[in-house]
């Protein structure tokens, strides 16, 4: 394969491709993970899907921080308002079920 083409091949997997599909990948087999592991494990659904929302979610959260923090530039221009926005979205809903999740912190 000529160097051109190997190139375009990485870009491409590197901007377009594969970050979806692993991204849509790793979705699914968290999702697999709380409905074959999770459930059975908390004997609940309710439980399962509040320990399943605060994790997913204080991922994306700690995500979208490290990219805020990245975006300098953006933050003049206001083009990272998104991951700000994210930010609080994910902090709600983590708040709304850490109280769900089933766990007696106080005895």
């Amino acid at each position: 394969m000529p160097f051109a083409s190997l190139s375009c091949l990485v870009r491409y997997n590197c901007t377009i491709g594969l970050p979806a599909y692993y991204s849509r990948r790793l979705d699914q087999e968290s999702k697999d993970f709380c409905n074959n592991v999770l459930k059975p494990l908390l004997q609940t659904d309710e439980f399962a899907d509040a320990v399943w929302k605060v994790c997913s979610r204080i991922a994306w959260l700690e995500q979208n921080t490290r990219d805020w923090d990245g975006a300098q530039a953006a933050h003049i221009t206001g083009a990272a308002q998104g991951y700000q926005e994210s930010m609080a979205a994910d902090a709600s809903i983590v708040a709304e079920n850490v109280s769900r999740m089933g766990f007696n912190f106080y005895g």
